[in-house]
């Protein structure tokens, strides 16, 4: 029943006290005016805090729904009333405790890293220059490697097919440098 219609029916009680008696189902005879009164006063100040509560978390929910999930549920409405506007919030409220899991855990994880790459840096340091040199010289040797392998597999193909299709325009004694450097390559690949 509205508090309007709650107030007209008491406030018709309290004007006609003996005709009326009886109120949504409750005897009315055992109340005197001043309890209306007061009861009247009582619902109207409950009516008047649910309705802050209801403004209060539908605030809450909208600033919290523009600031952290606007972009993600861009459709979302609070919900009607008090109890669905604060179950939207703690739902909110969840989200953001995994976000912030996965952000200081990916924290965590960045700052191993940054650890892992200080004391590496801290290694070259002490190192000094020619650890940087030996690096690189590793690096061009490795390079050279891959450029070599890649040779050999072309010098091989050559080899194969002189020996199968003939001459083809290649000096036997090109053919013959080719297989030296393949049996080469083979003893060194051996050690």
């Amino acid at each position: 029943m509205e508090l309007t219609e709650i107030k007209r029916q008491l406030e018709y009680i309290e004007t006609h006290p003996a005709t009326a008696t009886h109120c949504n189902g409750v005897d009315m005879a055992y109340f005197i005016p001043s309890q209306i009164t007061e009861l009247v006063s009582a619902v109207e100040s409950l009516t008047a805090e649910k309705e802050a509560a209801v403004n209060e978390a539908k605030s809450l929910a909208v600033c919290m729904w523009r600031s952290w999930y606007k972009d993600d549920s861009p459709n979302w409405e609070p919900l009607d009333t008090a109890v669905g506007m604060i179950s939207q919030i703690n739902n909110m409220v969840a989200g953001l405790r995994d976000k912030l899991e996965a952000a200081e855990s990916s924290l965590a994880q960045a700052r191993e890293e940054i650890e892992r790459l200080k004391a590496h840096n801290d290694d070259l340091r002490k190192c000094g220059p020619s650890c940087s040199e030996l690096i690189v010289t590793k690096a061009r040797a490795e390079a050279a490697e891959q450029r070599e392998k890649g040779l050999l597999n072309v010098i091989e193909e050559v080899v194969n097919d002189h020996e199968t299709f003939g001459n083809g325009g290649v000096s036997d004694y090109a053919i013959e440098q080719c297989k030296t450097a393949l049996a080469a390559a083979s003893k060194e690949e051996a050690k």
